[in-house]
Protein backbone atom coordinates (compact mmCIF):
# COMPACT_ATOMS: atom_id res chain seq x y z
CA UNK A 1 0.00 0.00 0.00
CA UNK A 2 1.50 3.33 -1.05
CA UNK A 3 0.35 6.20 1.29
CA UNK A 4 0.60 9.82 -0.25
CA UNK A 5 2.35 13.20 1.94
CA UNK A 6 -1.46 15.07 2.52
CA UNK A 7 0.48 18.01 2.41
CA UNK A 8 2.83 17.77 -0.75
CA UNK A 9 0.98 14.90 -2.63
CA UNK A 10 4.77 12.70 -2.68
CA UNK A 11 4.44 9.31 -2.72
CA UNK A 12 7.82 8.91 -1.39
CA UNK A 13 9.38 9.24 1.96
CA UNK A 14 6.15 9.22 3.64
CA UNK A 15 6.52 8.13 7.22
CA UNK A 16 4.93 9.99 9.89
CA UNK A 17 1.29 11.28 10.58
CA UNK A 18 0.16 14.07 12.13
CA UNK A 19 0.15 14.10 15.62
CA UNK A 20 -3.61 15.88 16.06
CA UNK A 21 -4.85 14.46 12.75
CA UNK A 22 -3.11 11.64 11.62
CA UNK A 23 -2.63 12.96 7.70
CA UNK A 24 0.26 11.02 6.35
CA UNK A 25 3.36 13.43 5.88
CA UNK A 26 6.72 12.78 4.18
CA UNK A 27 10.13 13.55 5.44
CA UNK A 28 10.29 17.44 3.81
CA UNK A 29 10.32 19.48 7.31
CA UNK A 30 10.45 23.02 5.59
CA UNK A 31 7.04 22.74 4.16
CA UNK A 32 5.11 19.20 5.29
CA UNK A 33 6.21 18.17 8.92
CA UNK A 34 6.81 20.32 11.44
CA UNK A 35 8.16 19.34 15.05
CA UNK A 36 7.11 21.45 17.83
CA UNK A 37 7.01 21.06 21.85
CA UNK A 38 3.75 20.16 22.53
CA UNK A 39 1.97 21.00 25.81
CA UNK A 40 -0.23 17.85 25.72
CA UNK A 41 2.68 16.16 26.70
CA UNK A 42 4.23 16.47 30.20
CA UNK A 43 7.78 15.87 31.02
CA UNK A 44 8.82 15.09 34.35
CA UNK A 45 12.34 16.36 33.58
CA UNK A 46 10.73 19.38 32.05
CA UNK A 47 12.58 18.20 28.67
CA UNK A 48 9.87 19.73 25.99
CA UNK A 49 8.60 16.77 24.39
CA UNK A 50 8.34 17.35 20.80
CA UNK A 51 5.93 15.90 18.22
CA UNK A 52 4.95 15.97 14.53
CA UNK A 53 2.47 18.67 13.08
CA UNK A 54 1.33 19.20 9.63
CA UNK A 55 1.08 22.61 8.37
CA UNK A 56 -2.59 22.70 9.41
CA UNK A 57 -2.68 21.87 12.71
CA UNK A 58 0.56 23.59 13.49
CA UNK A 59 -0.97 26.95 12.67
CA UNK A 60 -4.59 26.29 14.54
CA UNK A 61 -3.29 24.54 17.11
CA UNK A 62 0.19 25.95 18.07
CA UNK A 63 0.23 28.92 16.20
CA UNK A 64 3.86 30.55 15.45
CA UNK A 65 5.67 32.75 17.09
CA UNK A 66 8.77 34.15 16.82
CA UNK A 67 10.27 30.84 18.73
CA UNK A 68 7.86 28.21 17.39
CA UNK A 69 8.21 29.36 13.55
CA UNK A 70 10.88 27.29 12.81
CA UNK A 71 10.96 24.27 11.04
CA UNK A 72 12.62 21.03 12.28
CA UNK A 73 15.30 21.77 9.73
CA UNK A 74 15.70 25.07 10.41
CA UNK A 75 16.15 24.50 14.10
CA UNK A 76 18.70 21.62 13.19
CA UNK A 77 20.46 23.86 11.19
CA UNK A 78 20.55 26.61 14.07
CA UNK A 79 21.88 24.14 16.19
CA UNK A 80 24.27 21.79 14.80
CA UNK A 81 25.45 24.40 11.74
CA UNK A 82 24.07 21.90 9.50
Amino acid sequence: MNLECASCGAEEQVDAVCHHCGKPLCQDTDNCRFLIADTAFESPSMVPIMAIHCRECRDEVHPPTPLRQWSFAQWLRERFGR
